[in-house]
């Protein structure tokens, strides 16, 4: 019988012997802490970073500006690109070795399934065979890094060489034979060497284990940690680097380089002969991870800047990686001949060439050379021209050389008189960066431009701010190139250092190795047959014409002129502003529409730039439009505030209908208050309309801005003053296209058809009568007979079954009310009939009659109480109540109501019903109030009318508190706090609200009734609050 070699007391301890010893769970366990730390960390980072969000948004992750702030990072006096270049060497070879790895990782599966010697897996994982060799370079690597963030804390100093090559060695190029040999250590593979301890006891003693599987699940965490942190946090900081992945992909990244080892140690321990389907449901995981990879990289190119060599280096390993789990998923469905494996790898090259092919083309299209300033000017490709504008913009003008000076603005001043339409982000650019160029001589004489009649112009300071959109989350970059009202400026020498070039005659020996490793520029690499020249760069004479200014901790080139000369460029600058505001908003360019807009109204607010009504309004209007949620909620205060003051008359908006329908989408803002002050304005602007016989709807409102108006009447159904402002502009919108379909005549056939439909109606309208009245009459006489043959003492049974015959008259009188669309009328004698009857036509659900709220009555002109409004501002008088317009017989010859498009018959039974049950609730609380009011003593016996009336009061609180609680999206709540009279509302606390809570009603009906209690008590506090 063979020995056990479990423990460190025997002569040569065995992993295999460890299920044999007890110990068969203690094989796996550490390989599973591995894959939980692993997995929970990476995806907690993920969560954590929110990259779920834009993992497939493009354009904003190949942001312009991004890549312009980056390449304005990047400048540096010294044209010389050693560093950035061999940062740029060693991300190549890091991701060599992921190409080698990646590849590898399937058939690591293939070849223990085969019985194939596993030495080369160590190889590829760029370790040695020797884990003392790995286990002592990785103890004096992290040693010597240690020590240096120990030096810089103690120093109190920055370290670029931690920064700039020691963090990039340890979490790239030697990443993954670093956490290989960590996760050896840990986990204890069979197959491979070991570290042999004094007495020859190794990790495969299940009393040693413990040792290394502490050592090496520490430095994994340390490491992975570490990683991680650096790629989401440091690495996107750095200055040096001309391109850099997104750092949602970089975390991924991290998760896939680190999954190749644990991969790697968990088929070291698997018996895949034994158990095909565990390997082969590997293979299969690892094949969907690394297919999603390839999918992602060819969607996104995640590597933004001057990335397309790493994009492609990337796909070419995902695609190598997809190939050989493919043939390692053939190898094991099939005859597991490890022959024919090595036949189907021979096409691997191939695969190679085609997927660099086929990324190439893509990659193209978000590549940014690796150029100055200048040159990317120069470029043709509109991504490029962009970038270089706003690295221009952007960068601090110091680094740059003062040659440069000439060629980048006069390239500025060409971008912004002569673009192609495509190029409209980047003319806007420019704009800003060439206001700062003439800013001194702008400045001196103190004047402005723009508007130059007081009458017509706006005042200064009317830009209002609303203080709940919350701080600008500006950076600091952004905050610097901000226009505004300048008090100094600081002139500085500017740097005279020519372009760096090397040198023409090659160096010999190994000193023309490192040269070309470190000196060689990235333009030759990217194109030798390149012809452009820099003679004009390098002209001596272009530091006589400029100079350098520091504006806020930021170096400005500005063109030395005269102060007439400025301000006549700054005057081009404005009109050529407006030409590109109006072209980016004929285009909807979105981009283009926000950074003109911004800079004209920063030029406003620095007291530089004086605007008349027409453009102000068309400059807030475009702000509105656009995506940033914080300035279009300042925007619409301002136009807000400006309408409610007469500033900007109603007519205005009228003329400019593109104005007005950039103005209609704020009415899709998530803030409450800004869609109030969009309503309001809007129901003022429509009312002015509404006046004037001339206004044709159709001119007025886009159906992209209709289609806004139908999504916000749906959205804010639970915010009363919203909803009910709404509904207004519903209403006028409605009113408006009827009355426009009222001033078409209808063709003589049509008008024939409709005159005979009239007929016909009229017909039944006269049959209806005269059927209700004889059933009237009938019922009359009935009751008079019954009457008059009972006695006294059965009056009140008779009494009772005359009620329920004029209940049977209602009912058989109700159909023809409902296909009439009408309502019956009743005579109201006294309080008490009047609730008896309003609560008779509420059903028990707490609706009202389908007569009136049903979609079937909205073909007839809706005639509707309009529900008590919230007070108009104090400076808006005209702000007039609207109701749904009566249509008489005459216009229903031309008026088709089933066929209106600003307002529906469905929004319009909507709005009726909202209404309605608005209506419903004030009445049952007037009534209630004025029976708990009414007197019972002047009665001779108080006790029965006495009772009738707590009834009738206790019935119309009830149907209140349902009416309340149960009515859909009518913003019951938020009516009840803000809407009612102050004596209702402490009417409806007193007396509605305990019924609420101590109602008994099935589970579902109590957590709708908690539910909306909780929403009526919020509103109630901030009511009172405020």
């Amino acid at each position: 019988m063979t020995t056990l070699a479990c423990y460190a007391n025997t002569t040569a301890c065995r992993k295999r012997d460890w299920a044999a010893c007890g110990y068969g769970w203690l094989a796996t366990a550490p390989v599973g802490v591995f894959w939980l730390v692993w997995l929970v960390y990476g995806l907690r980072c993920l969560q954590r970073h929110k990259a779920t969000n834009s993992w497939f948004d493009v354009d904003k992750i190949h942001d312009p500006v991004a890549q312009g702030m980056a390449v304005a990072l990047s400048q540096r006096r010294s044209a010389s690109l050693r560093r950035s270049h061999l940062q740029r060497y060693m991300k190549f070879c890091a991701m060599s070795s992921e190409w080698l790895a990646f590849s590898y990782t399937p058939l690591v599966i293939t070849f223990k399934v085969a019985g194939v010697s596993s030495d080369a897996n160590v190889l590829f994982l760029l370790n040695v065979p020797s884990e003392l060799i790995n286990v002592v370079s990785t103890l004096v690597w992290g040693c010597l890094l240690l020590g240096l963030h120990v030096w810089k804390a103690w120093s109190r100093r920055r370290s670029p060489l931690i920064l700039r090559f020691i963090h990039p060695l340890t979490f790239d190029v030697f990443y993954i034979p670093l956490i290989s040999t960590l996760g050896r250590l840990g986990s204890c593979p069979e197959g491979f060497d070991h570290i042999v301890l004094p007495g020859g006891a190794t990790c495969e003693c299940v009393d040693r284990m413990g040792l290394f599987w502490a050592l090496g699940l520490s430095g994994f965490v340390i490491l992975y940690a570490s990683a991680l942190y650096f790629k989401m946090h440091v690495e996107p900081l750095a200055r040096t680097t001309v391109f850099r992945f997104q750092t949602n992909f970089q975390i991924i990244m991290v998760m896939a380089r680190t999954l190749n080892p644990i991969m790697s140690m968990l088929v070291s321990d698997l018996d895949a002969v034994a158990h095909p389907v565990i390997a082969l449901a590997l293979t299969l995981g690892f094949f969907f991870c690394v297919a999603f990879l390839l999918y992602y990289v060819y969607t996104t190119q995640p590597c933004i800047g001057s990335g397309r060599l790493p994009n492609n280096i990337r796909a070419v390993t995902f695609s190598s990686s997809c190939y050989t789990s493919l043939c390692a998923l053939g190898f094991l469905l099939a005859d597991k001949s490890i022959t024919s494996l090595y036949y189907s790898l021979a096409p691997l090259p191939l695969v190679w060439v085609l997927a660099w092919h086929l990324n190439e083309r893509r990659a193209r299209l978000f590549h940014v050379p690796n150029l100055p300033i200048w040159d990317l000017l120069l470029e043709r490709s509109v991504r490029s021209k962009t970038v270089g504008t706003i690295a221009a913009l952007y960068v601090d003008a110091i680094n740059l050389p003062a040659s440069s000076f000439e060629g980048i603005i006069a390239q500025l001043e060409k971008i912004v008189k002569r673009s192609a339409p495509d190029e409209l982000p980047c003319r806007a650019y420019a704009l800003r960066a060439l206001w700062f160029c003439h800013v001194k001589g702008f400045c001196l004489q103190k004047g402005t431009v723009g508007q130059q009649d007081d009458s017509a112009m706006v005042p200064f300071k009317l830009w209002y701010k609303d203080r709940e959109a919350g701080a600008s989350s500006h950076t600091l970059l952004q905050k610097q190139t901000k226009v505004h009202r300048i008090t100094q400026l600081e002139d500085v020498a500017p740097h005279t250092t020519m372009m760096w070039t090397p040198p023409l005659e090659p160096r010999a020996g190994w000193r023309r190795v490192v040269f070309f490793l470190l000196d060689v520029s990235a333009q030759s690499l990217q194109s030798r047959t390149r012809t452009r020249t820099r003679m004009s760069i390098q002209m001596l004479s272009a530091a006589t014409n400029y100079a350098l200014v520091r504006l806020r901790e930021k170096h400005w080139i500005v063109k030395v002129e005269t102060s007439d000369a400025a301000v006549f460029s700054c005057t081009t600058l404005y009109n050529s502003a407006l030409e590109v505001l109006a072209q980016s908003c004929a285009m909807g360019d979105v981009t283009a529409m926000q950074s003109t807009a911004v800079f004209l109204l920063q030029w406003y607010k620095a007291k530089y730039l004086r605007l008349s009504k027409l453009v102000y309004l068309h400059v807030l209007t475009t702000i509105v439009a656009t995506s940033d949620a914080r300035l279009v909620t300042h925007a619409a205060l301002t136009l807000y505030r400006l309408v409610l003051d007469n500033v900007l008359p109603l007519d205005l908006w009228r003329q400019n209908t593109t104005h007005l329908n950039f103005f209609i989408s704020a009415l899709g803002h998530a803030a409450a208050s800004t869609v109030l002050r969009c309503a309001t304005v809007l129901n003022l602007v429509f009312q002015a309309a509404a006046d004037d016989p001339r206004t044709n709807l159709f001119l007025l409102v886009t159906p992209a801005s209709r289609a806004t108006i139908h999504a916000a009447l749906h959205r804010w159904h639970h915010v009363y003053d919203v909803s009910v402002l709404l509904e207004d502009l519903c209403i006028r919108l409605y009113n408006l296209e009827v009355a426009h379909q009222t001033k078409r005549k209808p063709s003589p056939i049509k008008r024939s058809r409709k005159t005979s439909f009239n007929n016909v109606l009229q017909w039944f309208g006269a049959r209806k009568r005269s059927i209700t009245n004889a059933m009237v009459d009938q019922a009359a006489v009935i009751v008079r007979s019954a009457e008059s043959r009972m006695s006294r003492r059965s009056i009140a049974r008779e009494r009772g079954g005359e009620s329920r015959l004029r209940i049977e008259s209602r009912r058989l009188s109700a159909p023809l009310n409902n296909l009439m669309g009408l309502r019956p009328l009743v005579a109201h004698r006294s309080v008490k009939q009047s609730v008896g009857y309003f609560l008779s036509h509420v059903s028990s659900n707490g609706r009202r009659d389908n007569a009136t709220c049903s979609p079937s009555s909205t073909k007839v002109a809706p005639a509707i109480v309009v529900a008590p409004k919230p007070p108009p501002p104090a400076r808006c008088p005209s702000l007039r109540a609207v109701n749904f317009a009566t249509i008489d017989a005459t216009a229903r010859t031309v008026v088709r109501l089933d066929r209106l498009t600003f307002v529906t018959p469905a929004i319009v039974a909507e709005i009726n019903r909202r209404r309605g049950m608005r209506k419903q609730l004030l009445d049952l609380l007037r009534s209630a109030q004025s029976l708990q009011s009414e007197p019972n003593a002047n009665s001779n016996n108080a006790v029965a009318p006495q009772a009738r009336t707590r009834n009738l009061l206790d019935e119309a609180l009830t149907k209140a508190g349902h009416l309340a609680s149960s009515a859909p999206e009518c913003a019951i709540a938020d009516y009840v706090a803000h809407g009612l009279p102050p004596e209702l509302l402490a009417f409806f606390d007193t007396h509605v609200a305990p019924r609420l809570l101590h109602a008994t009603t099935p589970a579902t009906a109590k957590t709708h009734v908690f539910t909306w209690l909780f929403a009526y008590a919020k509103q109630l506090v901030g009511l009172r609050r405020g």
